[in-house]
């Protein structure tokens, strides 16, 4: 990346040397280059291992033109599937085949409803009985018992075996009375509702999928005892082609992935901000302090120099957490006694630290030496009355947000208190 000429990658280089003040900004750099590499290179290597494995995971359903069926008692099975005619694109269908049945006395059903659930089933999403325009499920079981269900009287002329509406045949609106046999075990109940049927007209596509869905339910009921579902290759002649639907969670893993690898770099700039918006605020927190320690030095008789030095001595010997105001003092002091220029090293620290408030202490103190001037003292002591005065503006601001992040918690304890007032008085009058 530097042979790239990429000088702030990840971040900023002014930002690591204001928060590494003693150390060296070129080492920061490479820590936050290779960590940010790192992450990414980890989300990449993981994106890929979740994709192989999903990939890898997923196994085939088509057989040799053929579906797995079921054992019996398992339940059925439904498979997403594309089927292709010869010059069109794929369409997506679904094909549900049931599981296997024993044959003869040991045949049993599952999944049903109850027997007033029975004609919702038949509907199979029309309306209402008295505006039928679809197709209708002859059901042959009630789901959640062992109710077996025929239907011995079905109308050809208006229906097909497969349920679908004959709509040559419905010109106009007719009633037609659907009776349907419930058998469990010895009992016998005959159930008769009467449906509307209403025209419609088929296009190609819709004729195409009822002829489809008929040789489904067809080659379903005939190989009902065999563990294998064959696809049809064809649908009246034109010859069909069956694939599984193709799935993108592969393609979501990557574009989430590479989302993430994104999103390093932002979040590294965003972890740097917010420790500079720290370290600002913790220097103007210090700054009353070091003013004040500095006017009182200075009043006693100490040069500036020596005021310097005497306060980051303090700060050494207190032992403390370290400080970005008092660590920048300790670098200008360093560089004093390597014999940089003391008016140098003053504007050097203002500029350093990156806030008004020491650039203006840093201009003073250059001034004094370069001018002479005379009422440095009287100076500095407006400067810390005026930073102490900001600091307390600064606590009362702070309190002031503090006492509106704490609204909503007091408000819900009110809540809270009505509610153990008021509900055991309204109990009372209850009673």
């Amino acid at each position: 990346m530097k042979k790239l000429g990429a000088r702030d990658f990840p971040v900023k280089r002014e930002s690591l040397e204001r928060l590494n003040v003693n150390g060296d900004a070129d080492e920061a750099q490479d820590e936050q280059a290779c960590r940010c590499i790192a992450c990414m290179l980890a989300i990449a290597a993981a994106t890929v291992l979740i994709a192989a494995a999903i990939w890898i995971g997923s196994t085939a359903v088509i057989n040799r033109g053929r579906l797995a069926r079921k054992e019996a008692g398992e339940g059925s099975s439904g498979y997403e599937l594309e089927v292709a005619r010869e010059g069109s694109e794929p369409e997506q269908i679904t094909v549900n085949v049931s599981e296997q049945r024993y044959e003869g006395e040991e045949l049993e059903r599952f999944f049903g409803e109850a027997f007033k659930k029975l004609e919702k089933a038949v509907l199979n999403g029309n309306a209402s009985a008295e505006e039928v325009c679809e197709r209708l499920d002859f059901v042959d079981t009630i789901e959640g018992t062992r109710i077996k269900v025929t239907w011995p009287d079905i109308d050809s002329t208006y229906f097909y075996s497969s349920g679908a509406i004959v709509y040559e045949a419905v010109t106009e609106p007719v009633i037609v009375s659907l009776t349907a046999r419930l058998e469990y075990y010895d009992e016998v109940r005959i159930y008769s509702f009467p449906v509307r049927l209403v025209g419609k007209l088929e296009d190609a596509g819709a004729a195409f999928s009822r002829k489809l869905n008929e040789l489904l339910a067809r080659e379903d009921k005939d190989s009902a005892d065999s563990p294998w579902f064959n696809l049809p290759t064809a649908v009246e002649g034109e010859g069909i082609d069956w694939s599984e639907k193709e799935e993108k969670k592969c393609l979501w893993v990557f574009l989430l992935g590479f989302g993430a690898i994104t999103a390093v770099i932002p979040a590294m700039r965003s972890d740097i901000a917010g420790k500079e918006r720290k370290r600002e605020q913790e220097m103007m927190r210090d700054y009353p302090d070091i003013v004040t320690k500095f006017v009182l030095l200075v009043t006693a008789g100490m040069t500036c120099r020596a005021a310097w030095e005497k306060i980051c001595g303090d700060y050494l010997n207190g032992k403390g957490r370290k400080r970005y105001a008092y660590e920048e003092m300790l670098r200008s002091a360093r560089e004093l006694r390597f014999g940089a220029s003391e008016a140098k090293v003053y504007e050097d620290f203002g500029k350093r630290c990156g806030i008004a408030a020491y650039r203006k202490l840093g201009v003073l103190l250059a001034n004094n030496l370069k001018r002479g001037s005379r009422d440095l003292t009287g100076v500095l002591e407006q400067e810390a009355a005026e930073a102490v005065e900001g600091r307390i503006a600064e606590v009362r601001r702070q309190a002031g947000e503090a006492g509106t992040k704490l609204l909503l918690p007091m408000f819900g304890m009110l809540c809270l208190v009505f509610a153990i007032v008021m509900v055991p008085a309204f109990s009372s009058f209850g009673g």
